[in-house]
Parts: structure tokens; C-alpha cells; sequence
């Protein structure tokens, strides 16, 4: 396993197979999920990563963890990070292509890094073009930069007893398209 300089291991390099990975990472990007009938009570925690190389992993903290890390890290800032589970980056809705995910644990530490600089924003553009021609198919969040030109209102839908909570937003990117 490559280690940058510093005695961190590179996101790229991330794999499964390791127990004892040290990270120093920015924080790009923090966001809780809840149920449609309890929005005020979330139930996960995941914090999107960017390496000194640009590369992006995303983490998950479940509810029994969430208020150990939920006010003690601001987004932008640099972080060690050690002592963490490793698990498949699978699912409906992915932060990252990469293989893998950090699965914060009681063990877990974020500790700040307030004179270590990484640059970048970790964003990767898409254009709406390439967006359309998922057709809604993607397993993946995209970053996408644009203009609002309309919201519609909080909509609830109800499928198979279950409720999922939408807005639409109509966006034009530099194209206008």
C-alpha cells in the first residue's frame, strides 16, 4: 500500500483488505438522512471525503454514532481519520465511485488538522447532457453547476406502502440546455 509522505494512506489505494488504514482527509460535504414521518429525527450520518490527490470517499455513521461526530466537524477542514470499518460502497444512492466506504464505529477518531491545507473541492461537473442520457438509471450522486429556474413544492410519493419525499427542480447549465 502507497502512503503519501506524510504517513497517510492515499484514498486511491483503499481496498478492503486492511485493518489499520490512517487518512488525512477534507471534509467536502456532510448530510443527515431521515424517515419521511420523522424529519426531525435522523437515523444516518454520511460525510463526503476528498484526498491530498483529489480523490473522493464517502463515509456512514449511524444513528448510535452520529452524536459523537455531528457538531464536532465543519465542512472544508482537514481531518485525521483512524479507526474505522471498511465496508462495500453499494446501494441505491452512491457519493463516490469508489469500491469502498468508511463505517464509523465507537472507535472511531476525527481529529482536526487546522495547519494542513488540501485544495480542490473534490467536485467532478457533469453536464446535463450527460445526465439526461442516464435517464434516471445512475446509482450515482452527480455534481452538477447551474441556474434555478424552478422548484415545485415538497411532494410525497407512496409506493408498496412506503413514502418518499421529492422536490423538482428545473436547472439550465452554461449551455442553456
Amino acid at each position: 500500500m502507497a502512503m503519501v509522505s506524510t504517513g497517510f494512506h492515499k484514498v486511491a489505494d483503499f481496498c478492503g483488505r486492511r485493518e489499520s488504514w490512517r487518512l488525512r482527509l477534507k471534509l467536502i460535504r456532510v448530510w443527515k438522512i431521515s424517515a419521511v414521518a420523522t424529519p426531525d429525527n435522523p437515523f444516518v450520518m454520511h460525510m463526503l471525503f476528498v484526498d491530498q490527490e483529489g480523490n473522493c470517499i464517502e463515509s456512514v455513521i449511524q444513528k448510535h454514532f452520529m452524536h459523537r461526530f455531528a457538531n464536532s466537524v465543519i465542512e472544508g477542514e482537514v481531518y485525521n481519520v483512524i479507526q474505522f470499518t471498511v465496508t462495500r460502497n453499494s446501494g441505491k444512492f452512491r457519493a463516490t465511485h469508489h469500491d469502498h466506504k468508511l463505517t464509523f464505529n465507537a472507535n472511531t477518531r476525527i481529529v482536526p488538522c487546522p495547519t494542513v491545507v488540501i485544495p480542490g473541492t473534490g467536485l467532478s461537473l457533469v453536464k446535463t447532457s450527460d445526465i439526461l442520457k442516464t435517464k434516471g438509471s445512475s446509482q450515482y450522486l452527480v455534481d452538477f453547476m447551474g441556474i434555478i429556474t424552478g422548484i415545485s413544492e415538497k411532494l410525497t410519493l407512496s409506493k408498496e406502502g412506503r413514502q418518499t419525499r421529492l422536490m423538482l427542480i428545473d436547472m439550465v447549465d452554461e449551455m442553456y440546455s
